[in-house]
């Protein structure tokens, strides 16, 4: 892993354990608090995933009209 996944992945941890806190002030179950943390993370996972796809198809497409 490089630099910048790095900071990524601890930008990550700093907004989850912000939610977790913000969750956590408005119930009184740590667990509940700490699984819908989880939850909200799983998600911005897969969106940074789908994210990277859609790019990544996207400079495909225009290469290929480049070419053309």
């Amino acid at each position: 892993m490089n630099k910048s996944n790095w900071l990524i992945w601890i930008l990550k941890a700093i907004v989850a354990y912000g939610i977790y806190l913000i969750v956590y002030g408005q119930t009184t179950s740590r667990l509940s608090a700490f699984c819908m943390s989880l939850g909200i993370m799983i998600l911005l996972v897969f969106a940074e995933y789908a994210v990277e796809q859609w790019v990544e198809r996207r400079r495909e497409r225009k290469e290929k009209e480049d070419e053309e």
